[in-house]
């Protein structure tokens, strides 16, 4: 999976990066520059939406850094400990 930034230590993505060591996903994170942004790869990923931190999947991206980490934790081999058990943990 990629993670793409246009600052790879703002407050966002290091909240993603901690959350996929946590949860014990392999990530590759990539720095957004201007000639990235300029192709068509790029604009079709984004769809309109915010860009950063944007998490390309073999499912599609992802957008905002909650819906990032949740994506990990339920991808994670301790799904229910990351995510809780019952609807009072996940709250």
């Amino acid at each position: 999976m990629n993670l793409f930034a246009e600052n790879p230590q703002d407050a966002r993505m290091s909240m993603c990066r901690v959350t996929a060591v946590l949860c014990g996903q392999q990530i590759t994170v990539k720095t957004l520059d201007d000639d990235f942004k300029n192709t068509e790869e790029y604009k079709e990923m984004i769809a309109g939406k915010k860009s950063a931190p944007l998490l390309k999947t073999s499912e599609g991206c992802l957008h905002e850094p909650v819906a990032v980490c949740k994506y990990f934790c339920a991808l994670s081999e301790t799904k229910n400990k990351m995510l809780g058990n019952n609807a009072i943990e996940r709250s």
